[in-house]
């Protein structure tokens, strides 16, 4: 009987860990796509520090997303955040544009990657 309780623990605490895990990255994504849409809006990219903006946002969001994402996709994130924040000093728009595009790419194939299921808890 103890081993069956414990085996329902077990079973529990991976449960909450990988629904804690899904809520954050879809919490992550989820701004993240709309900071990016953001980018993909402007006109003019002169002053308006958006690129700036989401590298900033991704610097405090990649820690807590490195416990539960592949860590290529998220150095790849970080690295073309930093190609926007250059481009939108150089104001390079294509380059800006098309950073921003392969951001959304991947993150929403972080989405589809880590979709909460049987899969992901085993």
């Amino acid at each position: 009987m103890k081993r069956l309780i414990a085996a329902g623990i077990i079973a529990v605490l991976i449960f909450a860990v990988s629904f804690t895990g899904a809520t954050v990255i879809n919490s992550a994504v989820e701004t993240a796509e709309q900071k990016i849409e953001q980018i993909q809006k402007l006109d003019e990219i002169k002053s308006s520090k958006k690129g700036e903006d989401f590298y900033y946002f991704w610097e405090q969001k990649r820690e807590l997303l490195a416990v539960f994402v592949n860590h290529e996709k998220i150095d790849e994130i970080g690295r073309l955040s930093a190609k926007m924040v250059s481009a939108e000093r150089l104001e390079k728009k294509s380059e800006l544009f098309e950073a921003a595009n392969e951001i959304l790419f991947i993150i929403r194939g972080l989405r589809e990657d880590e979709q909460f299921s049987l899969y992901t808890l085993l």
